[in-house]
């Protein structure tokens, strides 16, 4: 195998490989959403531009490719790889795929390195091997019909109570074992979200107090390109409060935005969640959320 940067020459034969390994998952899972040629096509010639990608050929093939993104990561220089971008066949093609992009990668000051990869224990454990840790998982599953009893929609007078739910989510997140570092959202962003026809937010109430929330919508800008599109929702935003964890809330919560999505064409939910946020993720995958797309992160300095 050899391992060359992508040019404009190879950039049609890497943009036929991501549309080959989209399609081969979606076939998997008939959860998952393809991606169009001509997409595909325009993302990796934009890739070619950058000069940050490489591609592995055998016998003049293009057989893998790891494309990225220069950035701010943490405030700091960085590489981001997109899902769609990060194409290896097997385990044993990861190291030398990132060998040769890190060269590149270092020579712009990129710090930190962010990729998202498939689910598939095989290639992320080659990805551990080069000093990777998991930070993030994008899951999906079948929205089903549930119990939504103590669950209602919020409106514009649900302003500040979901405010103050934002917050907690905030400070829960900050906390160990999370440790995650966002800016605390204001008011505006908040009513936003309540006027957004593609969005929408619950509440649960617990004896008559509020318990948790959450927020769906159509689509989401951050989703990986797979989990895109197609008959696909989001849930954007969930929290529920300590004390009602474990009582079924959550399940309550995901029952009603599955009614909503449902009733505008999507088939499936999907959810990003942190790794370390231990609560969290048992509670996702309780729920029947299977995970499709891991976030990665090294840094080097």
């Amino acid at each position: 195998m050899q391992v060359v940067p992508l040019d404009s020459a190879l950039a049609s034969d890497a943009a036929r490989l991501v549309v080959e390994r989209h399609a081969r998952l979606a076939a998997r899972d008939p959860a998952l959403v393809p991606m169009p040629p001509g997409s595909a096509s325009e993302a990796v010639s934009g890739l070619a531009a950058d000069g940050l990608a490489v591609v592995a050929l055998e016998g003049g093939a293009v057989v893998g490719l790891l494309g990225a993104r220069a950035l701010r990561l943490w405030g700091r220089p960085g590489i981001f790889v997109p899902e769609w971008a990060n194409a290896a066949a097997t385990g044993g093609d990861v190291g030398p795929l990132y060998a040769a992009a890190a060269e590149r990668w270092a020579a712009i000051g990129a710090v930190t390195h962010a990729v998202m990869i498939d689910a598939e224990a095989e290639i992320e454990w080659a990805w551990h091997a080069l000093g990777f840790g998991r930070v993030a998982t994008h899951a999906v599953r079948e929205i089903g019909t549930g119990d939504t009893g103590g669950v209602r929609r919020c409106d514009a007078d649900d302003a500040d109570v979901l405010a103050a739910f934002d917050l907690r989510l905030w400070e829960h997140l900050a906390a160990p074992p999370v440790l995650r570092i966002h800016p605390e959202p204001g008011p505006t962003e908040i009513d936003d979200v309540l006027r957004d026809p593609d969005r929408a937010v619950w509440i649960a109430e617990r004896d008559g107090d509020p318990a948790g929330f959450l927020v769906a919508g159509l689509d989401a800008d951050d989703a990986p390109a797979i989990l895109r599109g197609g008959g696909i929702g989001h849930v954007l935003g969930a929290y529920v409060t300590p004390e009602a964890r474990s009582g079924g809330i959550a399940r309550r919560l995901v029952g009603a935005a599955g009614a909503w999505l449902l009733d505008r064409g999507r088939g499936h939910v999907a959810v990003e969640y942190e790794s370390a946020n231990v609560e969290g993720s048992r509670a996702w995958i309780g729920m029947g959320f299977r995970p499709v797309v891991h976030g990665l992160v090294r840094r080097t300095r």
